[in-house]
């Protein structure tokens, strides 16, 4: 474990407890709380999305197993609840709701994504569909304002805007960018002011950047009326931020930071109300798959193939620790596999909404597809903080 002595304050503590959730054999890529933080939802590459609970494990096992010395270690398996079948390709995003606890959102490599109520998914039935047959990049539930909204990022670089009482068809469509450019994701912002994207600029030299557009949710509107997002040059804005392409971005709870991960293998922490980078993470050397704040906007997570989990504070970017997702043991095996440094990462990372707890996507992992060495599908750290 790396700690900073730079933030006294609050630093974790130790080498965390993990909980193991879906087994070894299928690879999953993205994780999701829903607003309770009493379900954790995942996508496989073997069609299923899952749902995951990890209270019964108790605190007296979470607290014995990060007491001990050696790395972090095992304290004990999710309990999976059950199984949403459907789709036809690998669950590529899963998304609960901000504020529903039971509605989740699944997109799929089947171009599809699909809305469940998991009071009744046992039936196998999704409440609600959206075909897209340039596929899906993304799924992303408005955060501020109306929270009935969903944006769809698909892979024709188009953020199309759903309600998520009617998909038939969308309310609003952006053609983000025309000219080559890649958007790679698309969050509201938690205002519920802005739409925003990240994405490779073409010109200039494959620049990653944020669009932000406003966004009308359709509150103020007449009776019947749908939100839009208005289009055109004066109601958008560019900032450039990344020498890569822009692939993963992330609001804190409370609205003020915004967090963006990018090819370069930077993290930065920008102020949301002049939209200017105050911090910058450079510890990895790989490009960053994912970022999250913690429920109380302090600290800022990121994740890259690279073992371990940047911990930093949400406000200097300096590291408060490096979060070990795979014990010795395994760490030791596969370097005698001819794997050293590789499979202790994750594809996607989500904090938990209440807690220092923090879900890990651990995507593919080199070697066979079961035994000592292999990754599960989700890692849960529960984090020391102090």
């Amino acid at each position: 474990m790396t700690m900073s002595s730079a933030t006294p304050s609050l630093q974790i503590r130790a080498d965390p407890a993990l909980i193991e959730c879906g087994g070894t054999r299928n690879n999953s890529g993205t994780c999701s709380w829903n607003a309770t933080g009493q379900y954790l939802a995942s996508g496989s590459s073997d069609k299923f999305a899952r749902l995951f609970t990890v209270d019964h494990v108790s605190a007296a096992n979470v607290t014995a197993s990060s007491a001990a010395a050696g790395g972090p270690t095992v304290a004990g398996t999710g309990r999976e609840l059950q199984a949403l079948t459907g789709h036809t390709g690998s669950i590529d995003r899963v998304r609960f709701h901000p504020t529903e606890a039971n509605v989740l959102c699944t997109a799929s490599s089947d171009r599809s994504a699909r809305l469940w109520d998991i009071r009744s998914a046992g039936t196998s039935r999704s409440g609600g569909k959206i075909d897209l047959g340039a596929g899906i990049v993304c799924v992303e539930w408005a955060q501020g304002g109306s929270v009935r909204h969903l944006a769809v990022t698909g892979r024709d670089d188009t953020v199309r805007v759903y309600d998520g009482r009617k998909l038939s068809k969308p309310v609003s469509a952006v053609f983000a960018f025309e000219d080559g450019s890649v958007v790679h994701e698309t969050h509201f912002s938690p205002s519920g002011t802005h739409l925003v994207a990240g994405v490779k600029l073409k010109e200039p030299n494959g620049m990653g950047a944020l669009r932000a557009w406003k966004w009308d949710d359709g509150n103020d509107a007449p009776k019947g009326k749908a939100g839009k997002v208005m289009i055109g040059s004066d109601n958008s804005d560019t900032f450039v931020g990344h020498t890569g392409a822009l692939y993963t971005l992330k609001f804190s709870p409370e609205g003020k930071r915004l967090a963006t991960g990018g090819g370069d293998a930077l993290v930065s922490l920008w102020d949301v109300a002049s939209m200017t980078s105050q911090a910058v993470v450079a510890r990895r050397t790989k490009f960053i798959r994912s970022v999250s704040f913690s429920h109380d906007s302090r600290l800022v997570a990121t994740s890259s193939e690279e073992d371990g989990i940047d911990v930093a504070d949400a406000v200097t970017g300096e590291r408060l620790g490096l979060v070990r997702l795979m014990t010795d043991e395994k760490a030791k095996i596969r370097e005698r596999m001819g794997h050293a440094g590789v499979g202790g990462g994750a594809d996607e990372i989500a904090f938990h909404p209440k807690a220092y707890v923090l879900a890990c996507a651990r995507g593919f992992s080199p070697g066979p597809p079961s035994g000592p060495a292999q990754t599960p599908q989700i890692s849960v750290a529960r984090l020391a903080v102090g």
